[in-house]
C-alpha cells in the first residue's frame, strides 16, 4: 500500500498532569488528506497514546528531501551525528523519528527511538496499525536525519 506519512510530536502528561515530554509519532488525519483534523499517536512505555496537543512537521521552503533523509539503522549501533531530534522527555533525553514496515499490510509506520545510556541507539517503537492502537518495535528500521545546510 501507498500512503503519505505525517510526522508529529505530541505533548504527554500523566494522570496528575506531570509533563512526560514531547514524543515523536505519526499523525493520522480523520479524513484522507485533511490535515486540519486528526490525532498524533506515539509510543510511551508499553502503550500507544494519542495527544490532544501536538505539532506537525511542516516543510515551508523547498521539499522534504531538501531538509531530511531516511537512513538505515539497527538497534545497538552507533547513532549518526545528524539525527534529527524530533522530541524529548525529562530530564534531557532527546527522542528521534524512525520508521519501519509494519509487516501486516505493507505500510511504513512512524515512531520514535532514543540513544540508550550506553551511547548506542535503541529499537524503533511505533503504533503499527492505523485503526486500533497497537505498539510494535523493530530492531532494524530507518531513522530521520537532518541534512546540513
Amino acid at each position: 500500500g501507498s500512503r503519505k506519512l505525517y510526522i508529529c510530536r505530541g505533548q504527554h502528561r500523566d494522570a496528575q498532569g506531570v509533563d512526560l515530554g514531547l514524543h515523536p509519532g505519526k499523525f493520522v488525519p480523520k479524513a484522507k488528506g485533511d490535515l486540519s483534523d486528526g490525532d498524533c499517536y506515539f509510543p510511551y512505555g508499553t502503550e500507544t497514546f494519542s495527544a490532544e496537543s501536538f505539532q506537525l512537521l511542516v516543510i515551508t521552503r523547498g521539499s522534504f528531501d531538501d531538509w531530511f533523509s531516511w537512513a538505515p539503522m539497527s538497534a545497538n549501533s552507533n547513532p549518526p551525528e545528524t539525527l534529527f531530534a524530533a522530541g524529548s522527555e525529562p530530564p534531557e533525553q532527546n527522542l528521534f523519528s524512525c520508521r519501519f514496515n509494519n509487516g501486516a499490510d505493507g505500510y511504513q509506520v512512524v515512531g520514535k527511538t532514543l540513544i540508550k545510556f550506553d551511547g548506542l541507539i535503541d529499537t524503533c517503537q511505533a503504533d503499527i496499525f492505523p485503526t486500533q492502537p497497537t505498539l510494535g518495535a523493530a530492531p532494524t528500521y530507518e531513522v530521520l536525519l537532518r541534512k546540513q545546510p
